[in-house]
C-alpha cells in the first residue's frame, strides 16, 4: 500500500449523505447520495468494479467532523491499555495470565499483544473481536485487584 501523503494526494473528494445499505455475497453495500455538482468527474469516468480505499468522517450541522460512539469506545480502549501497561499491579496480572516475567510497560504491552492476537494496542480501535477480548480481560483484571488474587 501506498504511504499516506501519496494517497491523500491522488484521492478524490466529495461530500455525501448516507441513504441505504444491504448485503450480498461479496458484503456490504453502501448507497451514497452526492450532490451533482460534487459528483468528481473521475468517480463518473472510472468504470463499475474500479477499487478504492475510502475513508469517511461523519459531520454534524455545523460542518464539524463528529467521531460514532464506536470509534469513541476504540480510543477509549487504547487509551486505557496505554494507562494499565504502565500500572505494575496489571504487570503482576499479566505475568500470572502468561507465566511470564513482566517488570516494565514493554513486557506488559507484548503479553497483552499475545493475550489478546493483535498486532499493536491501536488494533483495539478498530477490532471489535479485541476491544471483546479486551473488555473481558480489564473486567477479569478488576475482578482479581478486588478480590485479592495478584
Amino acid at each position: 500500500m501506498n504511504d499516506d501523503s501519496e494517497i491523500r494526494d491522488k484521492a478524490i473528494h466529495f461530500e455525501a449523505v448516507k441513504i441505504a445499505m444491504n448485503q450480498d455475497k461479496n458484503g456490504w453495500i453502501l448507497k451514497l447520495s452526492i450532490h451533482p455538482n460534487e459528483v468528481p468527474h473521475d468517480l463518473i469516468n472510472s468504470w463499475v468494479g474500479t477499487r478504492y480505499t475510502t475513508a469517511m468522517v461523519q459531520l454534524n450541522d455545523q460542518d464539524e467532523p463528529v467521531a460514532g460512539p464506536d470509534t469513541r469506545e476504540g480510543a477509549k480502549a487504547v487509551a486505557a491499555a496505554g494507562r494499565l501497561c504502565r500500572n505494575p499491579r496489571f504487570w503482576q496480572y499479566l505475568a500470572n495470565k502468561t507465566d511470564e516475567i513482566i517488570d516494565s510497560e514493554e513486557p506488559a504491552v507484548e503479553a497483552l499483544k499475545f493475550l489478546l492476537d493483535i498486532e499493536s494496542r491501536s488494533d483495539l480501535k478498530s477490532d471489535p473481536s479485541a476491544r471483546l477480548g479486551w473488555d473481558r480481560l480489564v473486567a477479569d483484571f478488576m475482578h482479581s485487584v478486588q478480590v485479592g488474587d495478584l
